[in-house]
């Protein structure tokens, strides 16, 4: 059965490992000055300023084998007065024996903020409280007792993109202001696929207004593609522990160039269910890796497993600038998504597609005894 993301609200799903805050802001930026540096296999180099912003460039793959959806090349880009709250916290879990480098199992952890009257109008945190009552930048939990205020988005003037390929031929065009969130309006503007290569250089540049102009540069990065699309969790039979899985190899396309850079693997199998956990990896890009069966186990025992597990894999390239409160990035990224499936659990929709016996749990999208 091939599906399709959209059903599942794509914009709500994290992102692999470093990416995950740039690409939750996938709009959110500021600047200090004009300076601007670029890392072309790895995070942004930024002195340990605090991300406010970014502007994403991405090639997003095709829905499943070529699927419902083609591919297509999205840029997207905001800039807040500060950063945005995480909402939940990623515990680093002890790795098992034969963890493969560069991989690991997180934890996910909701914070409480309910000693000090949660972050509404009965928080005992003043600046929360009053935020609750105007309903302006309202606060979240973002750890014990700790409240953040979500930042304001702010305008950074006329934002124009280089290097990125429209199907009329143009390398460069401007970025619509809807709300001081920046897109392409897909009334003027279509974007190729893929729009840049292996290499070109690409530049977002604002021309100032809440904050000074900057430039931000990246390189292209060559167009993701796995190497199979049935990725499956199975249990390992010769292991008498039936909690036990075999490793889990990915491969893809590696990239033209001798300098590897680097590949974010994310696999989340309880996101339907409230995630509790995923299992993340960042290793050079050569084209495959083998993830272990320690580290595959450990995923699965941390249970609350729901329907279409999802894999996430992502090429990227990165730059930063500083701006007065903090750092912008430009995340150039190919990134591809897939449903994989787990030995004993079966995704569903309807009650139709569960074996006999079992109707769909549609909340948690699994099939369950009836």
């Amino acid at each position: 059965m091939a599906l399709t993301f959209s059903w599942l609200n794509t914009h709500s799903r994290s992102a692999p490992n470093s990416l995950r805050s740039a690409l939750r802001l996938a709009f959110c930026a500021t600047l200090l000055g004009a300076c601007s540096s670029s890392s072309p296999n790895g995070a942004p180099d930024s002195n340990g300023a605090e991300l406010v912003g970014s502007f994403t460039v991405s090639l997003i793959s095709a829905a499943v084998e070529g699927g419902i959806n083609p591919p297509y090349t999205e840029v997207v880009g905001e800039v807040d007065d500060g950063p945005y709250p995480e909402l939940t916290s990623e515990n680093k879990l002890p790795a098992p024996a034969d963890a493969t480098p560069g991989c690991a199992v997180y934890g996910v952890v909701t914070p409480s903020c309910v000693n000090i009257g949660g972050c509404s109008t009965r928080s005992s945190n003043a600046a929360c409280a009053a935020a609750a009552v105007t309903g302006v930048n309202a606060c979240v939990c973002v750890a014990t007792d700790t409240c953040q205020a979500y930042p304001s988005r702010k305008d950074v003037g006329d934002v124009s993109v280089s290097g990125v390929r429209t199907t009329a031929g143009a390398q460069r065009f401007q970025l619509t202001n809807l709300g001081n969130s920046y897109i392409v309006d897909p009334n003027t503007t279509e974007l190729a696929f893929p729009a840049f290569a292996e290499g070109d250089p690409i530049e977002v540049s604002a021309s100032g207004a809440d904050y000074p102009a900057f430039q931000i540069s990246a390189t292209g990065v060559a167009p993701l593609t796995l190497g199979r699309d049935d990725y499956r969790l199975e249990k390992d039979l010769s292991d008498p522990d039936p909690t036990h899985y075999k490793p889990l190899s990915i491969e893809w396309n590696p990239p033209d160039s001798t300098d590897s850079g680097r590949v974010e693997i994310e696999l989340n199998i309880s996101r339907h269910a409230g995630t509790i956990g995923f299992l993340a990896c960042d290793v050079e890009d050569t084209g495959s890796v083998t993830i272990s069966a320690g580290l595959v186990s450990q995923l699965v025992m941390l249970g609350n497993i729901a329907g279409f597990p999802e894999l996430n894999v992502t090429r990227s390239s990165s730059g930063s600038t500083k701006i007065q409160p903090g750092r912008v990035d430009l995340i150039v990224r190919s990134n591809v998504e897939r449903f994989i499936t787990i030995e004993g659990f079966d995704s569903c929709l309807l009650d139709s597609q569960c074996p006999s016996g079992s109707v769909c749990n549609t909340a948690r999208k699994l099939c369950e005894a009836g």
